[in-house]
């Protein structure tokens, strides 16, 4: 056994989102979920620039900029995806009007540590209520707690 690429940053993908995500999302839609996942902050989940807490969270102008596609048709297809709960829009309540756009943690995420913040925002969506497989400890004393 050998260890894999031990200094890249990862991003979590949870097993039977790709079956879900497939189902609900149109090919552009995964395509743009997919390209967003690069830009994921750990702990906060909001769009950043390198992914970074210290980057500037990146709004729809930008990231379709990063794209190389139109605005009006990625800014389109990014409010397909809030519909469908895979991002979210959060005003930051500043005097800028600066709001965040979050990726929800329960699809993909960044480390182990989740702000509650975004938890709770996400926690009602049918992302969050998939059936998970669970690694083996935990099948084993979820079985032994029956």
């Amino acid at each position: 056994m050998k260890y894999f690429m031990p200094d890249i940053t990862f991003i979590k993908s949870f097993r039977g989102n790709g079956i879900m995500l497939d189902k609900k999302l149109t090919n552009s839609e995964l395509a743009a979920t997919v390209f967003l996942s690069d830009f994921i902050c750990y702990n906060d989940c909001v769009l950043r620039k390198n992914g970074d807490k210290r980057g500037s969270a990146l709004s729809i102008r930008d990231l379709a900029e990063l794209r190389g596609v139109k605005y009006d048709s990625f800014r389109r297809t990014m409010y397909s995806l809030r519909d469908k709960e895979v991002i979210g829009f959060h005003d930051t309540g500043d005097e800028n009007g600066t709001h965040w756009i979050t990726v929800n943690p329960f699809i993909f995420c960044r480390g182990v540590k989740i702000s509650v913040w975004v938890i709770d925002f996400y926690a009602d969506t049918e992302w969050a209520k998939i059936e998970r497989q669970r690694i083996k400890e935990n099948r084993e004393k979820e079985i032994s707690d029956t």
